[in-house]
């Protein structure tokens, strides 16, 4: 009886809509391994060997006292997915979303100072990445105090 009744329900969604059977596979860039990158040593390591090891980054961007980070990224996604439509009257709500850098890419962040050494290496999603490193300090209000006593004093 149950079987039924799904294939009932089944049969009515299918009369007055589209089913789609869709699969899907996007890719952008290849992965790097990770033994591509455990040899650079911060300190040591220079943006030269960098860009040599690594290839040219996806993204540069300039970081405060004059550092400089560049990043690698790859995304790779393969979803299966069924689509029931069934065509109404009403107009349709699209939404679009913007980042300058992808969310979906994974891959290495390594920032570099003005003497092109090697500061830090991150790996992770490069917009969360991108954003950590854009965010403003938070204010110290402990700090603050300590300067402003050292200037009374």
């Amino acid at each position: 009886m149950k079987r039924l009744s799904l294939a009932a329900l089944v049969a009515a969604a299918c009369s007055v809509g589209c089913v789609s059977l869709q699969w899907n596979r996007s890719s952008l860039h290849q992965p790097i391994d990770e033994s591509r990158t455990t040899h650079f040593q911060i300190g040591a390591s220079s943006m030269t060997e960098a860009l040599y090891g690594l290839g040219a980054p996806l993204y540069v961007w300039e970081l405060p006292r004059g550092h400089v980070a560049l990043a690698w990224g790859w995304f790779d996604s393969r979803t299966l997915s069924v689509q029931l439509s069934i065509p109404t009257k009403s107009p349709a709500d699209p939404s679009f979303q913007f980042s300058q850098i992808d969310n979906r890419l994974r891959g290495y962040v390594l920032a570099f100072d003005q003497e092109d050494q090697l500061v830090f290496v991150k790996r992770g999603y490069l917009a969360e990445i991108a954003d950590e490193l854009r965010r403003r300090p938070s204010f110290d209000v402990e700090r603050a105090e300590e300067v402003l006593r050292n200037e009374a004093d």
